[in-house]
């Protein structure tokens, strides 16, 4: 009887779950699946913290290739149903009733380098546990890194930069992607950009330089550019600028004796803007010259610097900014999604002036951009497509004030032409401001024949 009964007690336990449990099972976190910049994700459930009953909470970790970019996330959590039910940071738990989520992030690197979108669906929230999840995402952004030195030592701490994309107008945009010291690590979308790179020497005033067509590429892909400045020139080197902008590749270098005619003296020596120009030792009269259009060449830029010091055993870089108020043109004539840009007739007058009788500004087949001066002016444009009879259009008193852009894109197959209002830059365009440090040294030997302003010296013209 005893036997029986102790039998009756050990099933007793067993079936009320007494005994060892063995190993308890994890809860799963399911298998979500990432979609937009969202690469990868991989979830654990563990039991911790403190939830109300019948309440989990669920964690997103985010990284972007190897780094964390928690702060930079934006996190939104839907319910099955769609409905948002919280929101807040990468790395920050959400207190959930058990269930199944999606989620909504956003990336944002910069007000500018941003945002990406992507989303998560299939997340799980246990009763009285964390649901922490790794999120890999890819976006397409880069990191582009300048850094520059004299060809001895770093300068980098004494130059500055600013990033515009490549097809910007600098002067026009809101504002840069980004705008600070060189030498940083500056992350940014894909893209091609355009730096302005500004060097303060410890003595002198400032040198600015461009550069174009800087590629960045995506999955956090570093761009390096190592910039040795050109500081120890041979000869003169002038860099021209309108307005700041630079404008070497239309400008040309004269040098004469001090006092000459520039208008009638032929130069020493002469070049392009950007280069240097193997000139002797010596004090010049230096004249730019910058012809903003090869159709138009009624018009140009014209400065002449005086008395500019080129040193013996080192040479000198002059900056040089014309100051030619100048407006920009720039058109774009389709047919549907056919370009006839060189179909197109543009005519430019000033406002009020007979079309057929006064000479335009700009009369030219084919159009794209056309600078034109400063002026209020009537604008004729006739496009020839595949229709019969060509279509004209006239745009009258158009207001073009300095760095302001008349930018159009007109569709023959529309019968009106409404054009977009003037693009005006955000600030008033300034000049570069720089001149070269004066110098009293000793290279008079160098002066000997710079006297005369009409040298045989043609041959270098």
């Amino acid at each position: 009887m005893r036997n029986t009964l102790m039998l009756l007690v050990a099933v007793c336990l067993i079936a009320c779950g007494g005994g060892d449990k063995g190993p308890a099972v994890p809860p799963d976190a399911g298998s979500p699946i990432g979609e937009g910049i969202v690469q990868s994700v991989k979830g654990t459930v563990a039991v911790q913290g403190t939830h109300a009953e019948g309440q989990g909470s669920v964690e997103l970790e985010v990284s972007h290739t190897d780094r964390l970019i928690n702060q930079k996330v934006r996190v939104f959590i839907s319910d099955a149903a769609g409905a948002e039910v919280a929101k807040g940071e990468g790395n920050q738990p959400f207190p959930l009733t058990a269930g199944t989520y999606s989620a909504r992030i956003i990336y944002t690197e910069t007000e500018l380098a941003g945002g990406f979108e992507g989303a998560i669906r299939g997340l799980v929230v246990h009763p009285g546990a964390m649901s922490e999840y790794a999120v890999g995402v890819s976006a397409p952004v880069g990191i582009l890194r300048m850094r520059f030195s004299d060809g001895k030592d770093s300068v980098s701490d004494k130059v500055s930069i600013t990033v515009f994309h490549n097809d910007d107008d600098p002067d026009l945009v809101v504002g840069p992607a980004f705008r600070g010291a060189a030498g940083e690590n500056v992350v940014l979308p894909v893209g091609k950009y355009q730096v302005k790179a500004v060097f303060t020497p410890d003595k002198g005033l400032p040198i600015t330089e461009w550069y174009k067509d800087i590629q960045v590429d995506g999955a956090m892909a570093r761009t390096e550019r190592e910039i040795v400045l050109e500081l120890d020139v041979t000869g003169l080197q002038v860099d021209a600028f309108n307005y700041g902008r630079d404008i070497n590749a239309r400008t040309r270098v004269y040098m004469y004796a001090p006092g000459a005619d520039v208008a009638f003296a032929v130069a020493r020596f002469q070049g392009k803007a950007g280069d240097a120009i193997p000139a002797e030792p010596g004090s010049y009269d230096v004249r730019v010259v910058y012809t903003p259009s090869q159709s138009t060449l009624d018009f140009i830029g014209d400065k002449t610097v005086p008395n500019v010091r080129v040193h013996r055993g080192l040479g000198t870089r002059l900056q040089v900014d014309v100051e030619r108020p100048l407006a920009t043109l720039r058109l774009q004539i389709m047919e549907g999604e056919v370009n006839i840009n060189d179909k197109a007739e543009l005519r430019v007058m000033r406002a009020g002036a007979d079309v057929d009788a006064a000479s335009p500004i700009v009369d030219e087949i084919g159009v794209g951009q056309h600078p034109v001066p400063v002026e209020t002016y009537d604008i004729y444009i006739k496009a020839q497509g595949t229709a019969a009879a060509p279509v004209q259009h006239k745009f009258m008193g158009v207001e073009l004030a300095n760095g302001y852009v008349w930018e159009q894109t007109f569709d023959i197959k529309n019968d009106s032409w409404e054009a977009a209002p003037v693009r005006k830059p955000a600030t008033e365009l300034r000049a570069v401001d720089w001149k070269a440090p004066s110098g009293d040294d000793d290279d008079s030997a160098g002066d000997d024949d710079d006297s005369s302003g009409d040298d045989d010296d043609s041959s270098k013209k």
